[in-house]
């Protein structure tokens, strides 16, 4: 599939993702070639309570009918992770307030609100 995204500065191109799963409602895990070299992806829904796939109930038969989400960027290179945490929390800010209809930061507030968290994303490298 082609993803393009939109959000980043610059033109938006488009970039090849290859779907390795995908499991409707609970799986999908991509990859993607680019500059910073390949980045594999997944995507998991699962039930808030249980664990177990999206609208299960737990065991008296009555679950919150909240669904986690659980995104993982695999093989981070150690010196990308000051990089690629505040990219993630930026985007994950932004799905927040398109779900919720709140605030969806832009690139104004890149350097001051989410660059600040390198260092921190860095020494989990440690």
């Amino acid at each position: 599939v082609m993803v393009a995204m939109t959000a980043d500065p610059g033109e938006a191109s488009a970039s090849e993702y290859t779907i390795h799963a995908c499991e409707p409602g609970r799986l999908l895990t991509v990859s993607s070639s680019m500059e910073e070299g390949t980045w594999r992806l997944s995507l998991e829904l699962a039930d808030a309570d249980t664990g177990v796939g999206p609208g299960a109930d737990d065991a008296d038969g009555a679950g919150s009918g909240m669904t986690r989400l659980a995104l993982r960027h695999h093989d981070v290179p150690l010196e990308m992770l000051q990089y690629v945490g505040p990219g993630w929390e930026w985007y994950l800010d932004r799905l927040l307030g398109a779900v919720t209809g709140g605030t969806i930061p832009g690139m104004d507030v890149w350097d001051s609100e989410y660059m600040s968290l390198g260092e921190a994303y860095a020494a989990l490298g440690d």
